[in-house]
């Protein structure tokens, strides 16, 4: 017994030994970039955000009823507000509705840089109109905020881009590599009309990018407990995103002579069973690279944990949410209440990690469900992305236009839940990274959201984030 007490101990010494060792060789992989000096918000530009607000352009989820008028109207506001831009940089609208600057640098042998947003915004729910605190497509200023839908997704960055964009072309700067303006119009819906077209007018001119700049990740605030300063995270890579229907279909008959076999009761076992089946947690790239860069500037309790993943990993990661992920979005069935329905339908939506692929998700589906009465069925799929590196002069350029911009922050390697319209450029561009330099907070008035608005500092931040980047990306 006293043998085994020791070897015990001896090996609960060594191990706490192990964690203590690994924790205080954590060291910060912050970059060390100074300050820039920033230029104030000119009331032109304040003035410049308030009106794109003002555009409806909308992106249905029913194609029929796209309106393309608000669109034309927006890119004469941006021909009118920029007028350098679109004089020197020859605009060309593609497929209708989106828009391509192209801005030629002097040096043809380096790969160009495609810088992306969109015009395009979601409806607002009509009846939460009465919710907002100010007219969703009002860009009024309230409370030093411009609100309104698409405030922040994603004419916050479009119109940021193009005012430093103007800037630039006022001082006279002419960039070594050439860069590309796309300027999607149905992100919302896809991108299979906008940035699919843009993607394919770049891909027939032989043009390959060093790399993609898109929206995706924010600069996160209040989401990690101990941590009181605002993580970038920057995405290098997207779940994807897959939407299967559940189907259940019966004879139904009247409710006072209730069958065994209900499709009502028969599809929401089928979804608890789905629910009880999630996909497993697993340590891809992305995620070590968050532990390594977010781990060493935690508290001295958390840093432990994320400096020792050999026996904190699984908690790491659920922490994370960084496994595929299962969201019941709609379930319709039922027409009376004293008559049993002959079907119930239902849609559930999955986020899919990084490594894993639609046809593997739909398989674990069928497996966890294991009923042949319920059909699935595809509704919607979109592989998940690549993962694009963090250890690139394309990442760095990145991480540092943002610490001299906001040098409160803390950089982080991240991966983006929602999908955006990098995917289209896979065949004209070598890598991938989503960045919108804004504050978000989970659960707060951001994207989407009743009250959707963007606060002035986050603006100004912006317009100097793009003005700085367009710089630091010809070193």
């Amino acid at each position: 017994m006293k043998k085994l007490l020791l070897t015990l101990g001896i090996l609960l010494f060594f191990g706490i030994a192990l964690l203590l060792i690994n924790t205080l060789t954590f060291t910060s992989k912050q970059p060390a970039w100074p300050a820039a000096p920033l230029t104030e918000l000119s009331p032109a530009a304040i003035a410049h955000l308030q009106q794109a607000v003002t555009y409806p352009t909308l992106s249905p989820e029913n194609k029929a009823e796209f309106n393309g008028t608000p669109f034309k109207e927006f890119h004469r506001f941006l021909a009118t507000a920029y007028p350098l831009a679109d004089s020197l940089l020859h605009p060309e609208v593609i497929n209708g509705y989106s828009l391509l600057y192209t801005w030629e640098g002097t040096d043809k042998t380096t790969k160009p840089v495609i810088l992306m947003a969109h015009m395009d915004v979601v409806p607002i729910d009509e009846p939460t109109r009465n919710q907002w605190r100010a007219a969703p497509f009002g860009g009024e200023v309230v409370e030093e905020a411009i609100w309104g839908r698409g405030a922040m997704d994603d004419k916050g960055n479009l119109i940021g881009l193009m005012e430093a964009t103007e800037q630039l072309l006022r001082e006279g700067f002419r960039p070594r590599r050439t860069l590309y303006l796309a300027f999607g119009h149905d992100e919302e819906t896809g991108g299979t009309e906008g940035a699919a077209a843009l993607a394919k007018t770049l891909e027939e001119r032989g043009v390959h990018a060093d790399f993609v700049l898109d929206e995706g990740g924010f600069v996160i605030v209040d989401m990690i407990p101990g941590i009181d300063r605002p993580i970038a995270m920057i995405a290098t890579a997207e779940k994807g995103f897959l939407t299967l229907q559940l189907t259940v279909t019966t004879n139904g008959g009247h409710s006072s002579m209730p069958t065994r076999e209900n499709a009502i009761g028969t599809l929401a076992t089928a979804i608890h069973d789905l629910e009880n089946q999630p996909f497993a947690y697993k340590m891809i790239q992305t995620a070590e690279e968050m532990i390594a860069y977010l781990g060493p500037e935690m508290p001295f309790g958390m840093k432990m944990v994320f400096a020792n993943k050999w026996l904190f990993g699984p908690l790491i990661l659920q922490g994370m949410n960084n496994h595929t992920t299962i969201a019941p979005t709609i379930f319709n069935s039922g027409v009376k209440d004293n008559v049993l329905p002959t079907k119930a339908v239902a849609k559930v939506n999955f986020r899919i990690l990084p490594g894993e692929t639609p046809e593997e998700v739909v398989a674990q589906v069928k497996k966890a469900i294991d009923n042949d009465r319920v059909k699935v069925e595809v509704v919607v799929a979109n592989s998940p992305s690549g993962i694009s590196p963090s250890d690139n002069a394309a990442f760095a350029t990145i991480a540092r236009t943002l610490v001299e911009v906001m040098p409160e922050a803390i950089v982080s390697p991240g991966l983006t839940p929602g999908g955006t319209d990098t995917k289209h450029y896979q065949a004209v561009a070598d890598n991938f990274y989503r960045f919108s330099p804004m504050k978000f907070k989970v659960g707060g008035d951001g994207p989407h959201s009743v009250n959707e608005h963007l606060p002035l500092e986050d603006y100004r931040n912006t317009i100097n984030f793009y003005y700085r980047y367009i710089r630091n990306i010809q070193e």
